[in-house]
């Protein structure tokens, strides 16, 4: 070997070869004529991706080997920027099959592209211009990301001001149809009449529904009533949200409503592996069964029921947790 003749760098030589094997698929590419079927270029990217993929593990080579260290943004930069890289050069093939002036554009920058990437790696004369090409698909891919994620901003911005007009209108339907169930009521409603409009949309009706239970003489001889009956489940809400009376004298009534609930509960919880997502259905029977426990109401006989349920039932541990918690408390 003569004095002045430099080894081969084997890396360099691989970069070449992982060059070729992406040039000539990226090529034929960029001269194909034919246009994609109705449904668009379904698994594309199967193709697009791997050769931008050799593309990259080559300027990473070239990287590494100090090919453009003349960039005062150092390495750490370069190597970044392999990532938009990949990005624009799987994408750019796709614009490349575009009918307007688009496609011939995409074409030409596929080749420009891959012919910067060996001048780039091979460190050809015209070093800044190859530099400037390679800078472009990268902030393509940039540019690409960045569409991406403000289109995925404005889809969301969009889904949620759909939904609040949604539910807003919906409120609002709502809203409307209680306050004419209301005007229909007698002028003296019985509480199970009432219990139905405790949680309304409409304020209004809430606030004149909540003033007539208040005032209904024996309150609490007709919430004791009404839990064993059909309505009991409509009068959970209201004692945990609203009632403000002692809760201990509807441990009987309460214990004979947490019995039938066991029934009905128990063949669909039991044996169930998505137990769990019924729990929500629950929690309020609980709520007021902590008021009347702490009230010095006795409800341990249907508690432990449940607690057995709860102990083998699947997704239900914070309910068994809370079983055993009112039963410390009412022992």
């Amino acid at each position: 070997m003569e004095a002045n003749q430099k080894p081969i760098d084997s890396l360099i030589l691989l970069a070449n070869v992982l060059l070729a094997l992406s040039a000539l698929p990226t090529i034929l590419l960029a001269l194909e004529t034919r246009r994609g079927g109705p449904e668009g270029p379904v698994g594309f990217h199967m193709i697009t991706a791997p050769l931008a993929l050799l593309q990259v593990i080559a300027l990473a080579i070239a990287i590494h080997r100090g090919v453009f260290d003349f960039i005062p943004t150092g390495r750490p930069l370069s190597y970044g920027l392999l990532v938009p890289y990949f990005i624009g050069m799987t994408i750019l093939p796709f614009f490349a099959l575009e009918r307007d002036f688009t496609g011939p554009l995409s074409k030409l920058g596929m080749v420009l592209v891959v012919a910067a990437c060996f001048a780039s790696v091979n460190r050809l004369p015209g070093m800044m211009l190859s530099s400037a090409v390679l800078s472009l698909a990268c902030l393509g891919g940039i540019t690409m990301v960045a569409a991406e994620c403000k289109q995925y901003f404005v889809n969301a911005a969009a889904t949620v001001t759909a939904d609040r007009d949604r539910i807003s209108a919906f409120e609002e339907s709502q809203s409307k149809w209680q306050a004419e169930e209301w005007a229909k009521l007698p002028e003296n409603p019985a509480l199970w009449q009432l219990i139905q409009f405790t949680h309304p949309f409409n304020k209004e009706v809430k606030q004149q529904c909540l003033t007539k239970i208040a005032a209904l003489p024996n309150l609490e001889q007709e919430i004791v009533k009404l839990l064993g009956t059909g309505w009991a489940e409509h009068a959970l809400p209201y004692l945990v949200d609203h009632y403000t009376g002692r809760f201990a004298p509807f441990a009987p009534a309460y214990a004979e409503f947490l019995n039938k609930q066991f029934d009905h509960w128990e063949p669909q919880l039991s044996n169930n592996p998505h137990a769990g997502n019924w729990a929500v259905n629950l929690y309020r029977h609980f709520d007021v069964a902590e008021r009347i426990v702490k009230d010095g109401g006795d409800l341990r006989a249907p508690l432990q029921r449940w607690l057995r349920l709860f102990e083998h039932a699947q997704g239900l541990g914070m309910l068994k947790q809370r079983v055993k918690m009112l039963l410390r408390v009412g022992a």
